[in-house]
């Protein structure tokens, strides 16, 4: 799902500052976020949040902020929402399948971000709401490319 490996530079956030001087290497891989010498399995990662250059991870209910600098905030952030909310939905896919309600289960990919969004405890809508780049289309509606990125 991942085309190509994105490299990175970051500082972790420490109480909202920045807590090392020096920058760290990281990379996203299709399995995993690599945080110079922690990894953090994509499955473990619930949402990532962009909020400037801070990228908050909410993961097993703890929140790990760091700074990204130079152009691999985006692109890094909505990866790691596209494939953990894949994810996420094959999971939900698999429970329901356990208790005999596969046939109930839907998804469908936000038109902005490319995230997996589950509608399966929704009503049918005109409308769909994606929690990972927090945007309302229309099912209908065609994203522009860039609009959801103003955060």
């Amino acid at each position: 799902m991942l085309d190509q490996e994105i490299e990175f530079k970051f500082k972790r956030l420490n109480n909202g500052a920045e807590a090392t001087m020096l920058n760290k290497k990281g990379r996203l891989t299709s399995t995993a976020l690599i945080l110079n010498k922690e990894t953090i399995e994509i499955n473990k990662i619930v949402k990532a949040i962009r909020r400037f250059d801070r990228l908050l991870q909410l993961k097993d209910g703890c929140v790990i902020g760091f700074v990204v600098r130079g152009k691999a905030l985006v692109p890094l952030m909505e990866n790691i929402n596209r494939m953990s909310s894949l994810y996420w939905a094959v999971e939900e896919q698999n429970k329901l399948d356990q208790q005999g309600r596969g046939g109930e289960f839907r998804i469908e990919p936000c038109t902005y971000c490319g995230s997996a969004i589950q509608l399966t405890k929704f009503a049918h809508s005109e409308e769909t709401y994606c929690g990972y780049c927090e945007t309302v289309v229309k099912r209908d509606q065609e994203a522009t490319p860039g609009e959801s990125d103003d955060q």
